[in-house]
């Protein structure tokens, strides 16, 4: 008999639910069990590092380029490819502060971000990228001399 779950992911696990579910409702009602779990996790990373490390790299190999970058985006700066792609066209393609356009660069544009806020500045190249990075970091020696 196929029990269908309330969550309408299949197959059913447990209360009604499927696996993810119920372990992720697990974890919101007995705080205790996430904490256990998140340390054996820990432990099972440093144990078998290599191991994670070959399964990770193998993972990530056969990804696609646009999830790749997609995910880094989101888990980076906290933005999704469309809003890269809106803020890229805001700004004609080109690095927010020389304006090399884009296609005469090797890699895609950068993304500017202040460190402390997190807050996006805008595009940059390469280049752009790194003197802006040297020069917030001089600024903040200098804060930190002056106080």
């Amino acid at each position: 008999m196929n029990r269908t779950t309330k969550c309408g992911h299949n197959p059913y696990y447990a209360k009604g639910l499927c696996r993810s579910c119920y372990e992720y409702d697990l974890r919101q009602r007995n705080p205790e069990f996430a904490e256990r779990q998140r340390e054996n996790c820990r432990k099972w990373s440093e144990e078998y590092y290599e191991r994670k490390r070959a399964v990770d790299n193998e993972y990530h190999k056969n990804m696609p380029y646009e999830q790749k970058r997609s995910h880094a985006l989101k888990s980076r700066f906290g933005i999704t490819l469309a809003e890269y792609d809106a803020l890229a066209t805001t700004q004609g393609h080109k690095c927010a502060l020389c304006e090399k356009p884009q296609a005469e660069l090797n890699r895609p544009l950068s993304v500017d971000h202040c460190h402390v806020t997190n807050r996006i500045r805008g595009l940059l190249c390469r280049k752009c990228n790194c003197g802006v990075g040297m020069w917030d970091k001089n600024l903040v020696l200098l804060d930190e001399f002056v106080r």
